[in-house]
């Protein structure tokens, strides 16, 4: 219990209490993890990394806990009548934690430079809609210097003001900007990134408690930055993440009253934590969806006869039973193409029949494609043997095995990278698990990326004009309403083709201790820090 051992001297060294005009506030204990990168937001993609960047950096919005954007560096953000031209208001005197200024040229500069292939920046794609990005060849090792600004996608107005261009519409493009990509840097991190990614200064809630506030391995001190004026002011006085070596631990902790918050449960505890925890214990959707994509080349698996065999097969997956069977009911059976947390989401579009059970209907349709082009062979889905999703696939396989009367079964490679290396180079000849997690609580960054023809992210060869008119639509949207509308659309197109088998919606289950209050996950099960208060 070595880690455990850290969270009680952590907790003791911090039992913390930053002074505070006539009181004190007391300070956070939640786990963490080590970040993978430096922590520069566009290089930034995992958890450890992403609860530190987002506490120390604001963007232009930020999410309220339920997906919905507020204001946060901006001051407005107005749209063209075609939505391709944005123009953005930021916020005057706003404060980096160094004391220099927040502006215009702080996000298009930072942005810029993320967008550019020459700087790595893991997140360069979230750029790629913005007139000036080019996207590597991946037939070459040529690296494409994207400019946002020299291309006229980012205008700098004046020093409180600029523009977006955009390459097509995108009305829900303002949703996204509270993504860290987006978030703006300080003159200091061009003199030198390696150092800035140690030393980060930001404009978020948070800034690091000094210079050794990261202590590698073991984890990182937070502090509330008198600079920030924005909707996430903490009502604490920091948070300490403690970097733990396995969830069981953290677990032992929190009951124990030496960790406040812990956003992940382990799956040692799933069965007593209700009892142990009571009403601190948090259960929520997720942002990520699990589905098993079926390549449109597949014998069998085109026309009329795909139609129909893509359906069967979607109502010959028992989703409730697999769920109590295996997973003891933690999962959440999906119902659409999207996820809970966004807006758009709805369990009752049109077509949605096709993803629940139905053992008699399944065999129904499928002895209707035999009698299109008699069935032969196995059905085979591929998926990452270092996943942990070999219990799904099993299950999935043997459900349709059972109901449809097939030989069903998965295949297992040996790690992600060879998965993924074979379906972006077409040479898997059988169905796939697939997963999206949503990068923003928006309906398109589930619906569009993979389903559009011809995007870089559909790995199944679906085509669908309609399917694409719709997507356009809802990008033109003057309303969040008709935007909606549109998504439906789309999804109705979806769910007649079914060039995706929709299984499981991902599921946060999290709990914290006695002491604290006001404990809630956002969208992207991140606990909202700022809004803890903790009994010193």
């Amino acid at each position: 219990m070595a880690v455990g051992t850290l969270a009680v001297a952590t907790a003791v060294l911090l039992s913390g209490c930053t002074a505070e005009p006539g009181g004190t506030r007391a300070v956070i204990t939640a786990n963490g993890s080590e970040p993978q990168n430096p922590l520069i937001p566009a290089d930034t993609v995992e958890r450890g990394g992403a609860r530190v960047v987002d506490s120390i950096f604001a963007g232009l919005v930020t999410y309220a806990a339920d997906g919905t954007v507020q204001n946060d560096a901006a001051e407005s953000i107005e749209v063209n009548g075609d939505r391709t031209v944005f123009t953005v208001a930021v916020r005057t005197g706003l404060k980096f934690s160094d004391g220099t200024d927040v502006n215009a040229t702080s996000f298009v500069k930072a942005w810029d430079w993320a967008a550019d292939s020459a700087n790595g920046a893991l997140d360069q794609a979230y750029f790629s809609d913005i007139k000036g990005y080019l996207a590597d060849d991946p037939a070459t090792d040529d690296v494409e210097r994207s400019s946002l600004l020299e291309a006229g996608g980012l205008v700098l107005v004046n020093e409180s003001t600029f523009e977006i261009h955009l390459k097509a519409a995108g009305s829900d493009y303002p949703q996204r900007l509270g993504q860290r990509a987006y978030f703006p840097l300080p003159a200091v991190f061009y003199d030198d990134v390696d150092a800035f990614g140690e030393h980060p200064v930001g404009n978020g809630p948070y800034m690091l408690d000094g210079p050794d506030a990261w202590q590698h391995g073991k984890g990182i001190q937070l502090v509330t930055n008198p600079a920030y004026d924005g909707p996430r002011t903490p009502v604490n006085g920091g948070v300490s993440l403690i970097f733990y070596d396995d969830l069981d631990t953290a677990y032992v902790d929190v009951l124990a009253g030496f960790l406040d918050v812990l956003d992940d449960i382990p799956d040692s505890a799933m069965a007593t934590r209700e009892g142990e925890l009571g009403s601190r214990s948090i259960d929520q959707p997720g942002n990520s969806l699990l589905s098993v994509t079926i390549p449109t080349t597949l014998p069998h698996f085109t026309g009329a006869e795909g139609v129909l065999r893509r359906s069967a097969l979607s109502m010959a997956i028992d989703r409730d039973g697999i769920n109590e069977r295996i997973f003891a009911g933690l999962r959440l059976p999906a119902v659409d193409f999207t996820s809970p947390v966004v807006e758009a989401y709805s369990d009752e579009v049109p077509g949605s029949e096709v993803l629940r059970y139905n053992d008699d209907e399944a065999k129904t349709r499928w002895a209707a494609a035999d009698e299109l082009s008699p069935w032969d062979g196995r059905f085979e889905i591929g998926y990452a043997a270092d996943s942990g999703e070999r219990a799904d696939v099993d299950a999935i396989a043997q459900s349709i095995a059972l109901v449809l009367g097939i030989d069903a079964a998965g295949v297992p490679y040996p790690g992600s990278g060879d998965l993924n290396a074979a379906i972006a180079g077409k040479t898997i000849a059988s169905a796939f698990v697939t997963e999206r997690t949503a990068g923003y609580p928006g309906a398109l960054t589930f619906l569009g990326p993979p389903y559009l023809t011809k995007a870089p992210e559909n790995v199944s060869g679906y085509a669908s004009e309609g399917f694409d008119a719709a997507i356009t639509a809802a990008a033109l949207a003057a309303t969040t309403g008709d935007a909606d509308s549109a998504f439906e659309d789309a999804q109705r197109i979806l769910l007649a083709d079914l060039p995706a088998i929709p299984l499981w919606y991902s599921a946060w289950r999290a709990g914290y201790g006695d002491k604290v209050d006001h404990v809630e996950l956002d969208w992207d099960a991140v606990p909202q820090y700022f809004q803890i208060t903790k009994t010193p």
